[in-house]
């Protein structure tokens, strides 16, 4: 796992319930540590909480891809 690469998520609380959409990628600058946020997608809401998460490892050793329900992701350790 590359530990300096993150999945963006948005996330978003309807009826008591979380709402995840991966919306983006950062990596970290090797030079002075900061990071650099690819987002592929723009929050549309003021309520949107965005979560910078290590990406999940899936059995072969690679990167899982986040489960999809709907438009919405729930990563498992939510």
């Amino acid at each position: 796992m590359n530990r300096n690469k993150k999945e963006i998520f948005g996330v978003v609380n309807r009826n008591d319930r979380n709402f995840w959409t991966r919306i983006g990628t950062a990596f970290e600058n090797q030079r002075d540590g900061s990071w650099n946020l690819l987002f592929d997608y723009l929050p549309a809401s003021a309520e949107t909480t965005i979560q910078l998460r290590e990406p999940k490892p899936s059995e072969d050793g690679g990167e899982k891809p986040v489960q999809q329900d709907g438009n919405h992701a729930a990563p498992s350790d939510a």
